[in-house]
């Protein structure tokens, strides 16, 4: 036997294979190899009919395209969606402007119905403005009470425009004498067109109207209407000159008015040239000794056609 370091690998493991057959007395048997048989391969697929293959690159040719206008069907709708709320929203916002424009025209029919129906320019005829001389008084009471301005040019009625002409503007010629008591707003005009003097002394002129008061034996004289300058320019040249009889002068109506009428006496002046409550003036009316009217409003004119009344009387 040969050393175990001489062995090689193969010569070991076959040495050592009939030692244990030796130790168990085991031989093997030989193995009759099998026979190797040949697996058959499957028959080769025929070939694709080309007329079958070109139908089946064209379907799906047509499928893809089918794909793509689909896509393409789908963005239309969704275009579409937009276009109609674009559409819905353009649509809205063209009935809220045309009824903004309905509304904004019947404003203005309102407005021109209102104007044709309260023509305003008769009071300033009525004072004997002309157009410029209108402009300035504008100006005037813009200046001062520009709420109550827009308030009396905006209301269907002329009178709250005359109230405020009547109780704020003042026509004066500019002499120092010649300007009214209390907070009126003097328009200065030519000297004949003044409503204090007339281009007269309104101071001479009071005393004629005192003098003729005297003659027609007249304890008082009551004025109903008038502006507040005017009243309270009355009442200073009454306290100035002394005439020896009572003077009053009323504007809007007080409480207790109509007791207050019953109990007047001497002439009463319904000054017809203003803007007076028609539940002021029906007391007064019925009242007093004897009842005037006149139309003048300026001090300059109401002083001489009393006088000149007083006088016929």
């Amino acid at each position: 036997m040969k050393k175990l370091d001489e062995m090689r690998e193969d010569d070991f493991l076959g040495a050592f294979q009939q030692e244990k057959r030796k130790e168990t007395g085991f031989v093997a048997k030989p193995v009759a190899a099998k026979p190797l048989v040949a697996k058959a391969l499957p028959p080769a697929p025929p070939p694709e009919d080309p007329q079958l293959v070109a139908l089946r690159t064209e379907n799906a040719g047509q499928k893809a395209a089918l794909q793509r206008l689909e896509a393409d069907v789908a963005q239309a709708r969704a275009a579409l969606d937009v276009a109609r709320t674009t559409q819905e929203r353009f649509d809205r916002e063209r009935r809220l402007a045309d009824k903004r424009a309905e509304d904004a025209r019947d404003r203005v029919r309102e407005l021109e119905m209102r104007l044709a129906a309260a023509d305003k320019t008769a009071l300033w005829a009525d004072r004997g403005l002309t157009k410029a001389e209108v402009l300035r008084a504008l100006a005037l009471l813009a200046n001062a009470q520009p709420q109550a301005l827009l308030t009396a040019v905006m209301a269907v009625e002329p009178q709250p425009l005359a109230q405020l002409l009547n109780d704020r503007l003042a026509l004066v010629c500019g002499a120092p004498t010649c300007e009214p008591a209390g907070d009126a707003l003097l328009l200065v005009v030519p000297v004949e067109r003044c409503e204090l003097c007339g281009g007269s002394d309104l101071r001479a002129a009071y005393r004629a109207f005192a003098q003729a008061m005297g003659a027609a034996r007249l304890p008082s004289v009551t004025f109903i209407g008038g502006s507040p300058a005017y009243r309270e320019t009355l009442r200073a040249l009454h306290r100035e000159l002394n005439p020896g009889f009572a003077l009053d002068a009323v504007g809007k109506k007080r409480p207790g008015e109509s007791k207050r009428a019953q109990a007047a006496r001497g002439l009463i002046v319904i000054w017809g040239g203003s803007e007076v409550d028609h539940d002021t003036t029906i007391h007064y009316r019925q009242s007093g000794d004897l009842v005037l009217s006149v139309s003048h409003r300026g001090l300059s004119g109401i002083l001489p056609r009393l006088t000149a009344q007083l006088q016929k009387a």
